[in-house]
């Protein structure tokens, strides 16, 4: 393992044990490293900073430049959605739903299609119809956050019968799906 390989390793295991700082860290010396790491680091230090609650204040505006950075470099969904994500965070929701947009053009995952929900259900006024809709998109995918949603949307629109439903169908479809997906069943926007 060179020693890049294991500084990528770090950003990932700091990453996903909510060390943010440390993944942050671990990234920026990959970014610095340029090719072939740069694709590497730019998206663990996106990752990290837009998760980084108590990090510093601009950090939702640099996990976007990051975002914008990968979508330049390496145009794919998972580039798009990422960019979508922060700016829907930083409250430019016409840009959000554009690059949801070019991510649902690259590959309509189940991820973008909580990318919708999420965008819908978050407008304003709400349309929580077309968010119930790109939930259940999602949950007939496999992602229990799109069976979640649904729930919750269904009760905001008073229609506890379709939102039972859809809890009887999570308590025998998650252990299945557990099987089958494995983690990915939990992936969300």
């Amino acid at each position: 393992m060179s020693d890049y390989e294991a500084i990528k390793f770090t950003a990932e295991e700091a990453l996903a044990a909510g060390r943010f700082e440390e993944s942050l860290c671990a990234a920026n010396v990959l970014v610095d490293a340029g090719e072939p790491w740069l694709i590497d680091g730019l998206l663990r230090r996106a990752l990290a900073l837009e998760n980084w609650k108590e990090g510093p204040s601009d950090r939702l505006v640099a996990a976007a430049s990051d975002w914008r950075r990968l979508v330049e470099i390496a145009p794919a969904s998972i580039s798009f959605r990422g960019l979508a994500r922060v700016l829907m965070k930083l409250g430019e929701r016409d840009a959000a739903f554009v690059n949801l947009l070019e991510a649902e053009a690259k590959g309509l995952t189940p991820e973008v299609l909580l990318g919708f929900a999420d965008f819908y259900r978050t407008a304003s006024p709400p349309d929580l119809e077309r968010a119930k809709l790109y939930f259940l998109r999602a949950a007939l995918r496999g992602r229990t956050q799109g069976m979640r949603g649904y729930v919750e949307v269904a009760f905001a629109l008073g229609q506890p019968f379709s939102a039972a439903a859809m809890t009887s169908i999570a308590v025998v479809a998650t252990p299945l799906l557990a099987l089958v997906l494995g983690k990915r069943r939990h992936a969300g926007f």
